[in-house]
């Protein structure tokens, strides 16, 4: 893919040249995510990549996790997880040759692992723990958010998972239902430690103040309930992916957008993973035969104004126009 374009004789020509080779770090800590798999390496592949490595936890390296890295062309697979399988990308061991990115997301060492090697590798973004946040109006159904909170929750215990409203009424309904439906969720011990841990409950004194809790912590997920959700898309600046009127396993699962996405604030300056984190763009400049008055005026005063006169004096055998401005 390239785009080309010209101006004052000059042809410039920029062209998206995939990575040759990419780490997928699948987590597999307390489940296996196959899905998290696709979500990795399926944009990495319609990029063009010719080598694509998946580590994962050999606990949770599950058939269906080893079908899918099948299904999705996955060219090495490595039953290694944690920060011993972010040095491996990163440096390479007598089995694992290193990769010149990687992308995944990760529990907590696994993030600090990937921000120590980013030193020496680029990574894509430091993915995980998962966040949720719902902001939720007075009409909206409680019952519904718990579950989403739980369904979050059950990734792991230090999920980070809260409510932002301006309605102390649905927080009442929220708590109550929260405690009848804390004892009866699958994966009960994670999900209790995460709502206990790092559950939160926000309760804004108006929208505007809800909306600048959102944008400042920058959360991964956002799920909105509100008729007025048009309005409110407009105000949220930072975040990884918002659903409204839905839960975000919708996100996880179908809907086609990619589920690794930026925690611990970084939606700040960033979205999800996609094909344009496994591109570099490759530019070529092709000069005409004669440089015109206009490009040697320019390249003139700025080597003057930074004292790079070497930089004139090297356009001098094209210029057509150089012995002219010389003179004067």
């Amino acid at each position: 893919m390239f785009f080309e374009i010209e101006n004052d004789g000059f042809k410039i020509i920029q062209t998206l040249k995939p990575l040759e080779s990419v780490g997928c770090y699948v987590p597999g800590g307390e489940a296996s995510y196959p899905s998290t798999l696709l979500m990795a390496t399926v944009p990495a592949k319609v990029a063009g990549v010719d080598r694509i490595v998946v580590v994962s936890p050999p606990k949770k390296m599950s058939p269906v996790l080893l079908v899918a890295a099948d299904l999705a062309g996955v060219n090495e697979i490595y039953r290694v997880g944690g920060v011993q399988a972010i040095a491996a990308l990163a440096y390479g061991t007598e089995t694992i040759r290193p990769v010149d990115k990687i992308v995944g997301p990760g529990g907590t060492y696994v993030s600090i692992a990937k921000a120590v090697v980013s030193h020496d590798v680029p990574i894509d973004m430091l993915a995980g723990p998962s966040e949720l946040v719902v902001y939720a109006d007075r009409e909206s159904e409680p019952k519904q958010i718990v579950l989403d909170l739980i369904a979050q929750a059950e990734h792991s215990s230090d999920t980070l998972c809260g409510l932002v409203t301006t309605s102390s009424k649905l927080i009442e309904k929220v708590i109550d239902y929260m405690k009848e439906c804390l004892p009866l969720a699958y994966r009960k011990d994670t999900v209790t430690a995460s709502i206990e841990g790092n559950g939160f409950i926000v309760l804004a004194e108006d929208e505007k103040i809800a909306l600048e809790f959102i944008n400042r912590l920058s959360p991964e997920h956002l799920e909105i309930f509100s008729k007025d959700y048009k309005r409110l898309l407009e105000e949220i600046e930072n975040v990884g992916a918002i659903t409204v009127n839905g839960s975000s396993v919708l996100t996880d699962y179908y809907c086609g957008i990619n589920h690794i996405l930026p925690t611990n604030g970084q939606a700040k300056f960033r979205g999800g993973l996609s094909c344009l984190d496994f591109v570099k763009v490759v530019r070529a400049v092709i000069a005409p035969d004669n440089y015109s008055e206009k490009t040697f005026s320019v390249v003139n005063q700025l080597g003057a104004c930074e004292g790079l006169l070497n930089h004139v004096r090297s356009l001098n055998a094209k210029v057509s126009a150089g012995d002219k401005l010389r003179q004067n």
